[in-house]
C-alpha cells in the first residue's frame, strides 16, 4: 500500500473528527484502500479492515508502536514498545461461514462485518449492541428440527459460536501478552486498533495543524503550499520562527 499523503491523512482526520469510532473505521479504511467504495469497505470483516488499518499505520507512522497499559497487579505505570509486525496474524482463509455443533444446537455463521457494526450503533449499551451483533452473525440455529433465533441460545452455545468466530479471524480479536517488570505480573491485554490509530492520528492531526498555523501567520503561504513543502522544509521555517 503507498503511504498517504499528508492532506489525505487529514482529510481521513476530518471526515472522521466527531463521529462514533465505527464510522471514524470507515473513514480510515476508505483512506487505506484508495479508489474503494464505501459499501466495498463496510462489507469487509472486522480482520480484514483491521489488517489494513495496520497497514496504514506503519506506512504512515512507522514501524514502532509505542503505548502505556497498568499493571492489575501493582498498579504500575508500563510504557510498551513493539513493532508493527507484532500486530499481524497469520493470514486467514477468505470470510466463510462456519458450522458449529454444541450442546445438541447446530449452527451457521458469518464473520462479522462493518456494515453490521453499523446497524448495531443505535443500541445505546453494550449488552444490546454485542446481542445484536451475535444476532446478525447467526446465519441459522437449529435445534433437531426446530429453528431456533439467536437470542435463545444457552451461554454455552453463545460461547462456543464467539470462540469459533474468534479462532476464525484472529485479527480481529488482537490480543498481546504483558508482563510487568516490577512484580513479574503476566497478563493478556485486547488492543483496540481503530482507537489506537485513531488516537496516534488525532495528535499528529492537532500538532500538524498548528504548526501550519505557525508558518501561514508568518509568511502568509496557503494550506496547499505549506503541505507540499516536505517535513524537513517545515521544520526549518517552523524553527526559523522560533515554533
Amino acid at each position: 500500500m503507498p503511504a498517504l499523503s499528508a492532506p489525505d491523512l487529514l482529510d481521513a482526520w476530518e471526515h472522521g473528527l466527531g463521529r462514533p469510532p465505527v464510522e471514524q473505521a470507515l473513514a480510515l479504511t476508505l483512506a487505506a484502500i484508495p479508489g474503494a467504495s464505501l459499501t466495498a469497505v463496510a462489507e469487509l470483516t472486522v480482520g480484514e479492515r483491521d489488517a489494513r488499518l495496520i497497514d496504514l499505520w506503519e506506512q504512515s507512522f512507522g514501524s514502532s508502536v509505542t503505548a502505556t497499559a497498568t499493571c492489575p497487579s501493582c498498579a504500575e505505570d508500563l510504557e510498551l514498545v513493539f513493532g508493527v509486525a507484532d500486530l499481524r496474524t497469520p493470514p486467514s482463509p477468505p470470510a466463510q461461514r462456519l458450522s458449529i455443533s454444541c450442546a445438541g444446537y447446530e449452527m451457521k455463521l458469518r464473520q462479522p462485518t462493518g456494515r453490521d457494526l453499523l446497524a448495531c450503533r443505535r443500541f445505546g449499551d453494550f449488552a444490546a449492541t454485542r446481542a445484536a451483533l451475535f444476532a446478525a452473525c447467526v446465519v441459522s440455529a437449529r435445534r433437531g428440527a426446530d429453528e431456533m433465533p439467536a437470542a435463545a441460545l444457552p451461554d454455552e452455545v453463545v460461547a462456543a459460536c464467539d470462540d469459533a468466530l474468534a479462532e476464525a479471524d484472529p485479527q480481529a480479536d488482537l490480543r498481546i501478552d504483558i508482563a510487568c517488570p516490577d512484580c513479574g505480573h503476566a497478563w493478556e491485554a485486547t488492543l483496540d486498533v481503530v482507537g489506537f490509530l485513531w488516537a496516534r492520528l488525532d495528535a499528529w492531526a492537532l500538532r500538524l495543524l498548528h504548526d501550519l498555523h505557525l508558518i501561514a501567520s508568518a509568511y502568509g503561504w496557503r494550506e496547499s503550499e505549506i503541505l507540499a513543502l516536505s517535513p524537513a522544509r517545515r521544520r526549518y521555517y517552523l524553527e526559523a520562527i522560533g515554533g
